[in-house]
């Protein structure tokens, strides 16, 4: 819905009403209101209600340090010259850690298929 709002004009050239746009968002508006017609009868998995119960959120400033742990900034390097072939990017190697078995981040709950 926020790509056809946002993503289309009101009115087109001229003046007129974008009929198109207000289409768009009609057959988005009865989709919606079809898919919230029914209910749904979602069954209890035990297994999946305690692996999400029991997983570890992870603070924002933990999932930020993880990040550049992964994937460094790039250090761009220009020289005194302004010609666009004087930039240099490099990187340090991405520290992959996290993808250890046993890491502290996974999780070592197992579900049953």
């Amino acid at each position: 819905m926020t790509f056809i709002c946002d993503g289309n004009p009101d009115y087109l050239r001229g003046g007129l009403i974008n009929v198109h746009k207000r289409r768009q968002v009609y057959s988005k508006v009865e989709e919606i209101k079809h898919l919230q017609r029914d209910a749904y009868n979602f069954q209890l998995v035990l297994e999946l209600q305690n692996y999400f119960t029991q997983y570890r959120l992870t603070p924002d400033d933990e999932l930020h340090s993880l990040s550049h742990e992964l994937e460094p900034k790039m250090v761009v390097h220009r020289r005194a010259t302004r010609s666009r072939s004087s930039t240099n990017l490099s990187s340090t190697t991405p520290n992959f850690s996290f993808f250890k078995p046993n890491s502290k981040h996974l999780s070592t709950t197992t579900l049953r298929t």
